[in-house]
């Protein structure tokens, strides 16, 4: 909704130099939109089984997001699953891999 797309891109290859496999239809909702997969609760299954199939797909170990509901749903579906994918939001990735900047020599 913002328009930014390719700052996280970057951030994962070139700041972090990380390895970055885009599934396919990377952007294809993952079934939570809010009240959407209380709602709707087959819908949002038959959603979150094909975006964690298309992440499945790519051989990665994370999925990197930073929509807090696509977040808790795609964790809870993986560990349904009993998938030892993970899914972190970028912060926490960043966190994880870069090198602790605070210290001082």
């Amino acid at each position: 909704m913002l328009g930014v797309k390719d700052e996280q891109r970057r951030i994962i290859r070139d700041v972090m130099g990380l390895n970055l496999t885009e599934m396919t239809d990377s952007n294809m909702c993952c079934g939570f939109g809010g009240t959407f997969s209380f709602d709707h609760p087959d819908v949002s299954s038959r959603l979150l089984d094909r975006k964690l199939s298309r992440a499945g797909d790519t051989q990665a170990e994370i999925i990197v997001t930073d929509n807090p509901g696509c977040i808790m749903q795609m964790r809870g579906g993986l560990k349904a699953r009993g998938s030892d994918l993970e899914v972190l939001h970028l912060a926490e990735l960043m966190a994880r891999y870069l090198p602790d900047r605070g210290e001082s020599d």
